[in-house]
């Protein structure tokens, strides 16, 4: 049930990582404030660049709206696979973290790999 709570994280719901990572029934799980947590500071992060790029694409010209299409796309594109991976990840109990996002969540929650189950 946990694998199902934290993979709930990675779609991009808005609400469901808060509410994961500070309600007292799911708090408990470090497994899931985890994924919560890693989910949070991903779509943050993503938020961070996508809107500003697209906010500058409508308001550019010729060649740099070209690039700055492609460049959302990409970054569209990834913000769709990690995700998804994550996702699965999550779902087979498997411990996986972003190099510097799931760091911070590690820290957050003191959840390591070390002593967790790989399930394969």
């Amino acid at each position: 049930m946990a694998n199902i709570l934290a993979s709930l994280g990675y779609f991009p719901a808005g609400g469901l990582q808060i509410i994961f990572s500070i309600i007292g029934l799911f708090n408990q799980d470090r497994f899931i404030k985890f994924n919560s947590l890693q989910a949070l500071f991903y779509w943050i992060i993503i938020s961070i660049f996508i809107y500003p790029l697209s906010l500058f694409l409508t308001s550019s010209i010729g060649q740099t709206k070209i690039g700055l299409f492609v460049l959302i796309t990409y970054i569209g594109l990834f913000g769709f696979i990690i995700p998804l991976v994550l996702l699965i990840k999550a779902i087979k109990s498997n411990f996986f973290k972003i190099p510097l996002i799931g760091t911070l969540s590690e820290k957050i929650t003191k959840y390591s790999s070390l002593g967790q189950a790989q399930v394969v």
